[in-house]
């Protein structure tokens, strides 16, 4: 299963690696969400990425429509 997620992964990871525009990362404020974002961001700086990220308890309608206000050219959301 493990090996299957990996698979399916690679082609997305190759595009990140690849795109160069700005990045909004998003996570849930929870445990889990907590530790995806600080996984996402620690890759992302890896990576070398323009980025912001954010926490939110959770996407209510006003944080959408703030967020596709904003300038940033992808959306990343880890554990939402």
């Amino acid at each position: 299963m493990v090996d299957d997620i990996i698979e399916v992964a690679k082609p997305a990871a190759q595009k990140l690696k690849q795109y160069d525009g700005k990045i909004r990362l998003i996570g849930q404020y929870d445990a889990d969400g907590i530790s995806a974002t600080a996984i996402a961001h620690r890759m992302l700086e890896r990576l070398d990425k323009e980025f912001e990220y954010e926490i939110v308890k959770q996407l209510y309608e006003e944080d959408i429509e703030r967020i596709a206000n904003e300038d940033q050219d992808l959306l990343l959301f880890v554990d939402i």
